[in-house]
């Protein structure tokens, strides 16, 4: 017996809900702009580049066997960081 394929597009069956149906679940203060709020998260993400800059500098200073691991946790963290500043600027 092998599989049974499924087609996305022919086996789709549309939502029993409407858009506004699924807005009214949501509460109204997730739709209040904060400009104060959204910029307290840039600068967060900025402390947190400055932060991993301010590691990655020191990174030489550690035993070589040590420091490939600490260059792989660096750009796996800076990645994440700047991943989330780039939707930012993207969307800007």
């Amino acid at each position: 017996m092998g599989a049974v394929a499924v087609d996305p597009e022919k086996d789709f069956v549309p939502p029993s809900f409407t858009v506004k149906e699924l807005r009214d679940c949501i509460p109204k203060h997730c739709f209040e702009r904060n400009t104060l709020r959204s910029f307290s998260y840039i600068a967060y993400d900025l402390c947190g580049v400055a932060a991993l800059v301010f590691c990655a500098s020191r990174i030489h200073a550690l035993p070589v066997y040590l420091q490939a691991v600490a260059w792989v946790a660096y750009w796996v963290c800076q990645g994440v960081v700047c991943t989330g500043l780039w939707v930012i600027a993207h969307e800007w």
